[in-house]
């Protein structure tokens, strides 16, 4: 589970966020409000980086069976690759492949695009 894009806000309007502000996606908050529902976590991006595959399957296996393994996403240990021109399906097969291409020889952990962007604001959201 790759975190990102992490707000805050501190009221509420019908349920809304009316006032938000952005908030370090490593936030101690955010993580326990994970880890107590037993999803396991790792905030190092310099251990993440050194995993093998058995490494991060062990690292997390939950209690209970199954595996959730909550990690800093972009702007932390994952590349994004967000290309904001990625705007319609006919785009993404190509961008896939450009994406693929150039992190296969990275060291850091990244993740693909594989849906076309959309326009969206806050402001578009709320009706303002």
């Amino acid at each position: 589970l790759s975190l990102s894009h992490c707000y805050s806000s501190a009221s509420r309007l019908l349920g809304m966020a009316t006032e938000v502000a952005n908030l370090e996606c490593s936030d101690s908050r955010l993580i326990e409000a994970f880890t107590r529902l037993g999803v396991r976590a790792q905030t190092s991006c310099d251990q993440l980086n050194s995993w093998t595959l058995d490494e991060a399957k062990q690292a997390a296996e939950m209690e209970g069976g199954g595996r959730v393994l909550l990690i800093p996403g972009e702007d932390y240990c994952v590349n994004s690759n967000w290309d904001s021109s990625v705007t319609h399906v006919d785009h993404i097969e190509d961008y896939i492949d450009r994406t693929m291409q150039a992190e296969q020889e990275g060291a850091q952990m990244f993740q693909v695009q594989a849906f076309p962007q959309q326009a969206w604001t806050r402001d578009n959201f709320l009706g303002t």
